[in-house]
């Protein structure tokens, strides 16, 4: 069965959360967090420096390019075989998101200057503006072969970019009443899902869609929704993940077309969630004040903490092995949990020319689908990206 690629552009929402009560539904927490082990990644270097802070990295399948976005306006490219850097994409301000194809030939950014800029295909000398919005864009998603990419913006909607209709400078296909937080495509490209301060998740269908659509509203939060994630399996079926301000994840699917709530946290907002690409498994990060990667199984039905963190709100969540090992980024250090040994790994960042450990400033990240390479921002105020080789499986020296 091949494996699918779950694409989703995350949206961390630094609003303080508030203490709640438990809601019906909702399954109770497993406590299982173990000892934790160090897991050290080695032979790190600095690939790219930029001249403020970096917002947005993002690194290939098999770790030969990472592309990185900062304040600069600048998108940086990074070539392992060749040890070069080389500037892609100039943007008029600010770059707050990015997205690249799992081989590194496409490269597209959403900035604050409203539009949205594609590098790469048969032209890679220069960018091309592929969308263009009223306000700020906040978010890009892009489907594996570059084919299609979404942006969301401040202006409350959601443009889609097909590479058969380059003309036209993006499509408008959903609309929310407040501002977007969260964008995410579908493999192929036919499903968008979106998040919103208005409260709601919407899903547009490229198949059922129309010009007058606006996208189907098909999760509702009483508070503002931060993050979304989408997966679709073999058979067709299609899954959406979402979390909120009210500390609570949401699972939609096609199936049955039903809400369910799978996960809550505590204390603080949900800041990013991830989904494997059947669905059976949905992986949460609570926010700065419940420091806590949760994990939701759907044959079981059951909740655990998988991941927790001291002092330190979890940033952002990834999978890699779809699901085998999940790993958790906060502004201290990298952990990361294994599926089969129920074991959760400090891992800890360590240049190999100065010899000291990195725990600090690590606020965002990417990892290689096999787990064998980890990419961070660095420095006093994350200008620089580095790139983390892990030592061979099984992982335990």
């Amino acid at each position: 069965m091949k494996k699918k690629m779950i694409l989703a552009a995350l949206f961390a929402c630094g609003a303080f959360g508030f203490l709640r009560g438990k809601e019906v539904g909702v399954v109770e927490t497993m406590m299982t967090l173990l000892a934790e082990k160090e897991i050290l990644y080695g032979n790190s270097e600095i690939i790219i420096t930029h001249d403020k802070r970096v917002n947005a990295v993002a690194i290939t399948s098999d770790s030969s390019h990472v592309a990185s976005g900062s304040s600069d306006n600048k998108v940086k490219l990074w070539n392992k075989s060749t040890g070069q850097v080389k500037k892609i994409i100039k943007h008029s301000k600010p770059v707050n998101s990015i997205a690249m194809t799992p081989d590194g030939s496409y490269v597209a950014s959403a900035s604050d200057d409203k539009t949205v800029k594609l590098w790469g295909g048969k032209d890679k000398k220069k960018a091309k503006t592929i969308i263009k919005h009223s306000k700020p864009v906040k978010l890009i998603a892009m489907t594996p072969d570059g084919n299609h990419v979404v942006s969301g913006s401040d202006d409350n909607t959601i443009k889609l970019w097909n590479k058969n209709n380059p003309v036209k400078k993006g499509k408008v296909i959903i609309q929310h009443d407040k501002k977007i937080t969260g964008v995410a495509i579908s493999f192929d490209g036919r499903f968008v899902a979106s998040s919103s301060h208005d409260g709601t998740v919407k899903l547009w269908d490229r198949k059922k869609s129309t010009d007058l659509e606006q996208g189907l509203v098909i999760i509702k939060s009483p508070e503002a929704v931060t993050t979304v994630a989408i997966a679709d399996n073999s058979k067709g079926d299609i899954f959406v993940v979402a979390g909120g301000k009210d500390g609570m994840v949401k699972l939609w699917n096609s199936i049955t077309k039903q809400v369910k709530n799978i996960i809550e946290h505590d204390e603080g907002d949900v800041w990013s969630v991830v989904i494997t690409s059947d669905g059976s498994s949905v992986m949460s990060a609570g926010g700065l004040f419940d420091e806590k990667v949760k994990r939701w199984d759907k044959a079981t039905g059951q909740v655990e903490d998988i991941i927790e963190f001291k002092l330190s709100g979890v940033t952002l969540v990834a999978i890699a092995h779809d699901g085998e090992y999940v790993v958790a980024f906060s502004s201290r250090m990298v952990k990361r949990w294994d599926k089969a040994t129920r074991q959760v790994k400090k891992i800890i960042l360590r240049d190999r020319k100065k010899g000291y450990a990195a725990k600090r400033n690590v606020h965002l990240g990417a990892i290689t689908p096999d787990g064998s390479y980890v990419v961070s921002t660095s420095g006093p105020n994350n200008e620089t990206v580095k790139l983390w080789e892990a030592p061979p499986p099984p992982y335990e020296k």
